[in-house]
């Protein structure tokens, strides 16, 4: 996965959005869904600096655990 330097950081309301999805992931990765353990880990690696890349990345992930 790719990191974009010139992305917008999120604002403090999508921020909490998405260390509270991430969680979640988390949470899936553990119970049932190890296939998405990479990109869980680089999500979580990435919530004190998250941004707009990272939003995205957050939402094909849970599309993908959505089907």
């Amino acid at each position: 996965m790719k990191i974009d330097k010139s992305a917008k950081a999120l604002n403090d309301e999508r921020k909490k959005i998405f260390y509270t999805f991430v969680l979640k992931a988390m949470f899936l990765r553990k119970h049932g869904q190890p296939d998405v353990n990479h990109v869980i880990s680089i999500l979580s690696s990435r919530i004190k600096e998250s941004d707009e890349g990272d939003w995205k990345k957050l939402l094909r992930v849970m599309n993908f655990l959505k089907k």
